[in-house]
């Protein structure tokens, strides 16, 4: 059922004060945020990347069926190298999930609570213990 004029006028509005008050929040659910539908029922195209990533997994498994056919030698080396093919690009696969950053002419991202923006040099068990700390201590 489609919106009224002032129902969507009143939804936009809700969105422009949303991304003023969290615009990591707001990227995070908006409507054109990756991987989501587009309005017009249409979806961001795949990267290069993520194309070559999932080319790369199904030739090391084809390598690696193949590999169990083969001789006894050639067929350890062969399906070794399937292995490794399949590792490697279902690693660039998720990394490429994973480190996709804000959308161009945006800030930086600042994710997480605290005092400390996302990205500055502290690890990830560090803000753990960080955190683990404020809990035992009481704070919250």
């Amino acid at each position: 059922m489609p919106l009224s004029a002032e129902e969507q006028r009143r939804l936009a509005e809700l969105e422009e004060s949303l991304s003023a008050e969290d615009p990591g929040f707001a990227r995070t659910f908006s409507r054109n945020a990756p991987g989501q539908k587009k309005p017009g029922g249409r979806r961001r195209p795949p990267t290069a990347r993520t194309i070559w990533s999932i080319l790369g997994i199904i030739v090391g498994l084809v390598l690696l069926l193949v590999g169990m056919e083969l001789r006894p030698i050639v067929n350890i080396v062969v399906s070794i190298c399937g292995f490794v093919v399949m590792l490697v690009s279902a690693v660039t696969l998720m990394s490429g999930v994973q480190h996709r950053g804000p959308a161009k002419g945006q800030g930086p991202d600042k994710r997480g609570s605290g005092t400390h923006p996302a990205g500055t040099g502290r690890s990830f068990t560090q803000r753990m213990e960080e955190r683990w700390r404020r809990r035992s201590d009481g704070q919250h």
